[in-house]
């Protein structure tokens, strides 16, 4: 009998101690108020919703963290801020602590003053704003904490840009990333009741299109929520609501070490703004060009496209803008002397002999790319005019498609565009892709007057000459035939490889793609970077990558730009126009796309940044363990003491 008993106490201890091993780690950090978030204080890691919110985001709501000793600006918790002329909205912490609004593009500019967030716990904060009062309230742990009456502003819904969490996607001024934890990001487009915020505190784990109405956006930041995950790093937090915005893993102005997509059949490489480097450090502008040669056999590099602007324009550096000219189409033409590769290079608006003040004249870029050299090339199909190969056409067949490539002046004429269309009508079996110097806003909208649009420059007061923006160019040739099927751009300052995706009148989708690297890290463009689209025409996808020709990893190895910028292209629904290579009877089949969590594995694999769930919340669930488990043991051991007792 004390045998039976005592085994009997021990058994009894050790499923006791089973059970509180098995459970309590998962149930706290899947427990909404006490899991832990992902940690932004990095600086480094934000996330990039995948599309643009479509109606006005009249409550937002967000659980997080800051720590009590934080200093400094706290930043952005959700932001689509960029310098653009787009409609921003965006919520962060300030230097104070306390929850700020930057309504339509600051049209409201406003904090809650009365609450410092920096308690180092995980706090459930909303802001609704109630337009008919005129009011914006916040909400801490779903009770009212402050009205700021300043008026509702103009309703929001006409973005440019999508939004992104723990960032925004300023690139020549500072940015502002959030230095604390988020766990859940909550918008709706309508103004929630105090009610209503407060079953969303209460229940922050079942927020669904299911169980909510005007659900814009919800996803949790956390291991334990609904998310596409690479060990301990969430890569994609899924969209709850019913648009399925999922927020993807992005970074800041960061560069890493990592490995260029494998090429299926040929790739495009880009020179994006040469400018800075031809006249700061002319020479490191050899770099990009060792970079599209050395790796023109292993990445199939049939073209690069350079996107305008390769010198610096002659009031950049006062007389020496003469020696940028010859350096640069020397560098050009050793693409084509030493790999084969056809290239584009357009002027931009500083390669004009006035900068564009007075008209189109390009004396000195005529005089380095001489027209009779290109029109010995096999892909020379020709040029507006008989003296420049300014506004000129190129035709070639890469991985069983035929191609017309374009390489355009910076705001073309209407005669050129009217040239654009005869040309596009005599080729209506080949893919159209368009190189001209200006024609997307990093906001991914048209640039348009105001905005270093070709319009905004001196020449437009010319009465004898006309200027076609980038709209203009949209409405009288692009959107008018099916064949156009990629746009490629630079001009303004932008971090990353912008895509826009345009539908033209005959349902064909247009990629519209702007790169730039100049203002990228504020050091005169010495990274050196070169975009690369690699093409798998089997399954009509596009694998893009933005890879620096001079940061170097300690392997040897070049280093990637940003996370958002190495993604897949899918343009399987945008074109009619197939490789006859996998497709001879010019019909799709077969097909078969990427998720960008996939994308988002293999970029992170080699484990440089782990967006680790709140190591402090891990923390409290262990101590929590531990203790529970102790006084658990000690009650067993209690119980066997007075059961060994109470038989003797």
């Amino acid at each position: 009998m004390k045998t039976k008993s005592k085994n009997l106490t021990v058994v009894l201890c050790c499923v006791l101690l089973l059970v509180v091993m098995a459970t309590p780690l998962a149930a706290v950090y899947a427990n909404a108020a006490s899991g832990g978030g992902v940690d932004f204080r990095s600086g480094i890691i934000k996330y990039a919703l995948s599309e643009r919110f479509s109606e006005t985001p009249n409550t937002f709501e967000a659980v997080i963290k800051v720590e009590t000793d934080q200093t400094g600006d706290i930043g952005n918790i959700l932001s689509n801020e960029m310098k653009e002329r787009t409609p921003m909205v965006a919520y962060a912490v300030n230097s104070q602590g306390n929850l700020t609004v930057n309504w339509n593009s600051y049209e409201k500019n406003f904090s809650f003053d009365k609450v410092d967030l920096r308690n180092g716990r995980y706090t459930h904060v909303a802001v609704v704003r109630y337009a008919e009062r005129g009011v914006f309230a916040l909400y801490v742990d779903g009770k009212l904490a402050q009205e700021v009456s300043c008026g509702a502003g103009a309703d929001v819904w006409q973005f440019q840009r999508a939004h992104c969490v723990g960032g925004d996607w300023y690139a020549d001024i500072p940015k502002r990333p959030f230095k604390g934890f988020i766990r859940q990001v909550t918008v709706y487009s309508r103004a929630l009741s105090a009610a209503e915020v407060g079953k969303d505190y209460a229940e922050q784990g079942s927020i669904s299109y299911r169980t909510r109405d005007n659900l814009m956006f919800n996803a949790e930041f956390s291991l334990a929520g609904i998310a596409e995950k690479y060990g301990t790093t969430v890569l994609v937090a899924k969209d709850t609501s019913m648009f399925g915005n999922d927020a993807c893993l992005a970074t800041n102005d960061y560069f890493f070490e990592g490995e260029t997509f494998e090429t299926q059949d040929y790739t495009f490489a880009v020179l994006p703004d040469l400018q800075l480097l031809n006249n700061h450090y002319q020479s490191a502008l050899r770099y990009p060009f060792d970079y599209v040669i050395n790796n023109a056999e292993s990445k199939k590099i049939v073209a690069t496209f350079a996107t305008g602007d390769i010198t610096d324009g002659y009031s950049n550096h006062g007389g020496v803008w003469g020696n940028q000219y010859p350096v640069v189409a020397a560098l050009f033409e050793r693409l084509r002397n030493e790999a084969g590769i056809t290239y584009v290079a357009i002027p931009g608006n500083h390669d004009y002999d006035n900068e564009c003040k007075i008209d189109h004249s390009v004396t000195l870029y005529n005089e380095v790319f001489p027209i009779d050299r290109y029109k010995q090339w096999t892909e020379w199909g020709g040029s507006f005019s008989d003296d420049s190969i300014v506004n000129s056409y190129y035709l070639a067949t890469y991985g069983g498609v035929d191609y017309l490539v374009f390489g355009l002046d910076f705001g073309p004429s209407d005669e050129v565009l009217q040239w654009c269309c005869e040309i596009t009508e005599r080729y209506p079996d080949r893919r159209v892709v368009a190189i001209t110097h200006g024609f997307l806003n990093p906001d991914s909208n048209f640039i348009c007057p105001g905005s270093f649009a070709p319009s905004d420059y001196g020449w437009a007061s010319n009465t004898a000459i006309t200027i076609n923006d980038p709209e203009d160019m949209w409405n009288k040739w692009l959107k008018k035939y099916p064949n156009i099927f990629m746009v490629v751009c630079g001009h303004v300052t932008c971090d990353d490889v912008v895509l826009r995706e345009y539908v033209g009148d005959n349902g064909n989708v247009v990629g519209c793609f702007l790169l730039n690297m100049q203002a990228v890290l504020q050091n005169e463009a010495l990274e050196g970077l070169v975009g690369l689209f690699g093409f798998d025409e089997r399954n009509m996808q596009c694998y893009i990558n933005y890879a620096s020709s001079i940061q170097k990893s300690n392997s040897g190895n070049n280093k990637l730009y940003n996370y958002q910028n190495q993604y897949v292209w899918d343009f399987s629904q945008n074109t009619n126009i197939v490789s006859k290579t996998y497709f001879p009877d010019g019909v799709k089949n077969g097909i078969k796309s990427v998720s960008r969590a996939d994308v988002l594995r293999q970029v992170v694999s080699k484990g440089e940044i782990a967006t680790n769930a709140d190591n402090n919340a891990t923390n409290v669930a262990a101590v929590a363990f531990v203790c529970v488990a102790a006084v658990i043991v000690a009650a067993a051991t209690v119980y066997f003491v007075a059961v060994k007792r109470r038989l003797k």
